[in-house]
């Protein structure tokens, strides 16, 4: 699963493939030592077991879908606070606050009984799975515009089409409350 890298802006290249401004210093820490130290000090309610769960999916999502496991942790953090089983008053749930609708969407793409999609969400495995596909299939959808795909996660991609569709998405509010999130994982030594 690849995007067209000459369709994509400079910023999605940089989260692709995991090059950032941070420090010499932390691009030496492995990521998934970076996840636990993330977890444990912004959710250290999370029992070990799901803070693993957390750690190892999304560690394997990000190798999948080629988008940074930092980034996948801002989006949690931004969503959820690392909630797995909130449920916002507009439905949304887990970890990546998924809209049922949303599973719907994607099953049949991942190979999931659409039966359920509400026990589904609360999965945190699955809820991880839908989320991170749903946003690699945004960025597929904006080709590759990064701005647009992470506002489109939050305000839908139906919106952001007709409100964007000749312009770009503007770099502030969701999009940039998760870019600056990220920027300061990065940096987590």
């Amino acid at each position: 699963m690849t995007l067209n890298l000459k369709k994509m802006t400079g910023l999605f290249f940089m989260v692709l493939i995991g090059f950032s401004a941070h420090t010499a210093r932390s691009r030496l820490v492995p990521p998934e030592k970076k996840i636990n130290r993330i977890l444990s000090h912004e959710a250290p309610f999370l029992p070990p077991e799901t803070h693993s769960a957390i750690r190892e999916a999304t560690l394997e999502l990000s190798k999948k879908y080629r988008i940074d496991p930092l980034l996948i942790i801002a989006i949690m953090k931004i969503e959820s606070s690392f909630r797995p089983h909130v449920q916002s008053n507009r439905g949304a749930i887990g970890l990546m606050q998924i809209k049922p609708i949303v599973v719907l969407d994607v099953a049949s793409k991942l190979s999931l009984p659409s039966s359920q999609p509400r026990e589904l969400l609360k999965n945190v495995h699955w809820n991880l799975r839908i989320g991170v596909h749903y946003l690699f299939q945004l960025l597929e959808r904006f080709d590759g515009d990064f701005w647009k795909a992470l506002t489109a996660y939050n305000h839908g991609p139906t919106s952001v089409a007709q409100r964007f569709k000749n312009r770009p998405a503007p770099s502030k509010g969701y999009a940039a409350n998760v870019m600056n999130l990220y920027r300061e994982f990065l940096a987590v030594n």
